[in-house]
């Protein structure tokens, strides 16, 4: 299993698109080079970043501030 040993909110998706509640993360993979992880904004917007061979490919991300 994909998320085995992670946290509980942490759960394995079954298709990429599939949606995620509250503090969810979900994380999806093609079972060769590409998973993408994926979770719910307060605005209901779907974040997603895709890894692609172990390397950051695709995201919706920009313009979001972290903070630590």
């Amino acid at each position: 299993m994909l998320t085995r040993g992670l946290p509980a909110r942490v759960r394995t998706l079954e298709r990429r698109d599939a949606p995620t509640n509250g503090d969810q993360i979900g994380v999806w993979s093609n079972q060769r080079d590409l998973i993408e992880v994926s979770a719910r904004a307060a605005s209901g917007k779907r974040l997603f970043i895709e890894l692609r061979g172990g390397r950051g490919s695709r995201h919706n991300l920009e313009g979001l501030a972290f903070v630590h």
